[in-house]
């Protein structure tokens, strides 16, 4: 009776053992995984944040080879983190560079890429045996999207060899705690068995107060005593592994604190130092080096694309008039107010800039000829209409502009082409009387 239930015995303690030891084991190394997997997505958005800002440039520069140096700088240093393949796309999914240079040019339509496309933060997919990353390239504007997809063999690799050594860990600690038992229990009673077996179950089951209490004067009594001690020693660096773990947790959220806010300012003063480069400081419009790179951008992207679009000089009417009647502050108001207006009145995606003066000069992208004069016209005619301070002084008897129109690809394939045939009808108008809108002549 003694011997089986001392087997029955050790053979439960040692199941206990080997089950909570096997699920802890499970536990460590699912936790294990997920922190692989963190680490891993947070050092590729590292590195792929590293390389928005200067890919943005680059895009806004139409500057493909700067892109190509640096997709393939990346994809030579991210082989450490096990990066496969390094992609940068437009608004539309076409990609501007990659790793791989055949697919320059390339359109992706799969489901991830249109998913990035629309998100504004990164993503991060787990797909088989790899992980897709992407990071909005955003300065200012949403230039575009880097898209990364990353190995996680070296991962998995790392978790077999884990695994490998708890399940050796915990077999061999197993059979080491059920010999253990076999000996220890040959030596004792039953009484004495069960109580000890009732405090080890309990705290097995999480009761760390549990002790033996009552020695006796063998050596029962001493791994009573002993047991007792051990546990107390369980308890205090239990104690102090919480407390230090709950202090470390505070200074990390701490420091990440501290760099999301620097992260946030540092974000603040690029938009501001991007918003200051493209702006004029009087209207707070767009300035006339910025119209200059986006007049250039859209020649390039309708040559491509078979695309028209207007392109529309305007001269304020008699500002010389206004200025000298009422004074330069009272034109600045002016000048402020007939800039608010055009941005207002413009679609979005229009690029309405100050040209210079009393000159604005406006970029209605994907506009005919047709399309082009009506919006010249409307613009003419609500300026004309507005509630100007002094309108009535105007020797027009309102405040008013004159537009002249020129159209791509009719009236030129370059920027300073399309600029000069605007100017030209601008003139146009101006010796027509003003006030009114003169188009490029319908080519033959």
């Amino acid at each position: 009776m003694l011997n089986g239930l001392r087997i029955r015995t050790t053979l439960l303690v040692t199941l206990l053992v080997a089950a909570v030891g096997f699920g802890y084991g499970a536990l460590a190394l699912t936790r294990e995984r997920a922190t692989l997997h963190e680490r891993l997505r947070a050092e590729i958005e590292a590195t792929l944040d590293a390389l928005a800002i200067p890919c943005a440039a680059a895009i806004a520069n139409d500057r493909v080879d700067t892109l190509d140096s640096l997709v393939a700088n990346l994809a030579g240093r991210g082989q450490g983190l096990g990066l496969l393949e390094v992609t940068v796309v437009d608004h539309t999914g076409r990609v501007l560079a990659d790793s791989r240079i055949e697919r320059f040019g390339e359109l992706l339509t799969d489901g991830f890429t249109r998913q990035a496309l629309q998100s504004p933060r990164p993503l991060w997919r787990l797909d088989g045996g790899r992980a897709l990353a992407a990071y909005p390239v955003i300065s200012g504007l949403r230039w575009g999207t880097l898209r990364a997809a990353v190995t996680l063999e070296p991962l998995e690799r790392a978790l077999a060899v884990r695994r490998l050594e708890l399940i050796g860990f915990f077999a061999l600690a197993t059979v080491s705690v059920a010999a253990l038992l076999m000996v220890l229990l040959g030596l004792l009673v039953v009484g004495p068995i069960q109580r000890l077996a009732g405090v080890v179950r309990r705290i097995a089951g999480g009761d760390r107060s549990a002790r033996v209490s009552r020695y006796r004067g063998d050596e029962i009594g001493e791994l009573g005593r002993v047991f007792d001690e051990m546990a107390a020693t369980i308890d205090r660096h239990t104690d102090e592994l919480e407390r230090t773990v709950a202090e470390r947790t505070s200074q990390l959220a701490d420091a990440n604190l501290k760099l999301s806010q620097t992260n946030r300012r540092l974000t603040a003063a690029n938009v501001q130092l991007e918003q200051l480069a493209v702006t004029d400081g009087l209207t707070g419009m767009f300035n006339h080096r910025y119209f200059q790179e986006m007049l250039s951008r859209e020649v390039k992207r309708a040559e491509r694309a078979d695309h028209q679009f207007a392109l529309l000089m305007i001269d304020v009417d008699h500002f010389k008039h206004y200025n000298d009647s009422f004074g330069h502050p009272a034109g600045d108001i002016l000048l402020r107010e007939l800039g608010r207006l055009f941005g207002e009145n413009l679609r979005q995606n229009d690029v309405v800039a100050r040209y210079g003066g009393e000159e604005f000069i406006a970029l209605l992208v994907d506009s005919d000829r047709r399309a082009g004069t009506a919006t010249a016209e409307k613009l003419r005619g609500l300026i004309a209409a507005h509630p100007f301070a002094n309108r009535e002084q105007q020797p027009l008897g309102a405040v008013t502009i004159s537009v002249g129109i020129a159209f791509y690809p009719a009236d030129g394939r370059t920027p300073g082409d399309l600029i000069y045939a605007a100017d030209q009808a601008l003139y146009r108008s101006k010796h027509a009387g003003r006030n009114c809108v003169t188009a490029t002549e319908v080519p033959a």
